[in-house]
């Protein structure tokens, strides 16, 4: 191994170390300001998703068939996404009639 082979990856983990800093403290930053995350923003789009298709049958099926196609374009199988996301559905509309109003 040569001394520029040693050089270089002496440069390259301190790189990814000075990187992984960064990363952490963006986002503790970003956790100090309560600002979302992609995960966060997604799990509350699923939630209003799953709320406003509970009770209309109409909405859920143009909605799941929207999710569906984005889904399919992504590689997934169109009957397996359609299936989960229907049993999802039809699992928030039994637990939101159990719970007392």
């Amino acid at each position: 191994m040569s001394d520029f082979d040693l050089t270089a990856s002496r440069r390259y983990r301190a790189r990814l170390a000075k990187q992984r800093s960064y990363q952490a403290n963006y986002r503790a930053g970003l956790k100090a300001k309560k600002v979302p995350e992609r995960d966060d923003v997604a799990g509350a789009a699923l939630r209003v998703f799953l709320v406003s298709a509970a009770g209309r049958a109409d909405a859920a099926r143009g909605l799941i068939g929207a999710i569906a196609e984005d889904l399919t374009g992504r590689g997934f199988n169109e009957h397996a996404t359609i299936a989960a996301l229907t049993s999802m559905v039809d699992r928030y509309a039994r637990a939101s009639r159990r719970r007392p109003a």
